[in-house]
């Protein structure tokens, strides 16, 4: 069947105007057919969001987090802090709580992005910090470390370096540390128990590790590895 003018499909599920129609081409990723770039200006690269209250709120890759309408993709602010924000944002009543690659954890307004408090972190972050009622655990590239609401330093561990997001289940939080699952107090950090996963090897290749935070399901915790398992543990 011929097609007449109209959106025309190609590879990669990009779709392209006509000439002289005078919209902007994209592809499925939202990025610009011509330059390439992220449409999302505030946003550089592909970041997790954080989605609360109709909004969305990114680390933007950059010295700034920023926060969207979640319905009409409007900013609502932006917030300028003192390294690059990559780690994906937890928001937990009513505050964006996100740790900077200079080893800083940020507590913001979700409203306004006002200060509300920041704590000196152990390290450059990169991944999500979890809370537990009057604390935040964040992992760092050097430890992990305990916050509590304002700021203050609870407890930190530097035999915990580049572990996955924590997950917190009652009064414990679960993590990948390398190879070991581990389940540390949130109290005081005191560890619970480890699990070491196994590694795969094909001739110079090596597959190991936990990469993404575990789950706790039903009082069980699960994790997936890089070796391409997947193990169920002992009870949460």
């Amino acid at each position: 069947m011929e097609r007449r003018g109209g959106d025309r499909p190609r590879a990669g599920g990009r779709r392209r105007r006509d000439r002289g129609s005078g919209l902007a081409t994209a592809d499925r990723h939202g990025r610009d057919d011509l330059t390439g770039r992220d449409r999302r200006q505030g946003v550089r690269g592909r970041r997790l969001p954080a989605v609360a209250d109709g909004a969305v709120v990114y680390g933007a890759g950059d010295p700034r987090v920023v926060a969207y309408d979640a319905a009409s993709g409007d900013e609502l602010w932006t917030a300028a802090v003192d390294g690059d924000a990559t780690a994906p944002p937890t928001v937990a009543d009513g505050r964006v709580l996100i740790g900077t690659r200079a080893g800083t954890l940020y507590a913001l307004d979700l409203n306004d992005g006002t200060e509300a408090w920041t704590a000196d972190l152990p390290g450059p972050v990169r991944r999500s910090v979890a809370v537990a009622e009057d604390r935040a655990i964040a992992p760092t590239e050097t430890g992990i470390a305990a916050v509590g609401d304002g700021g203050a330093a609870l407890w930190s561990d530097d035999g915990i370096a580049g572990a996955t997001a924590p997950v917190i289940a009652g009064d414990t939080a679960y993590l990948g540390d390398g190879r070991t699952v581990r389940a540390i107090a949130v109290d005081d950090g005191t560890e619970r128990w480890s699990f070491r996963t196994r590694e795969r090897s094909y001739t110079d290749v090596f597959l190991q590790g936990v990469r993404a935070a575990p789950t706790v399901v039903d009082d069980i915790v699960l994790a997936a590895t890089h070796a391409g398992d997947v193990y169920a543990l002992g009870d949460a």
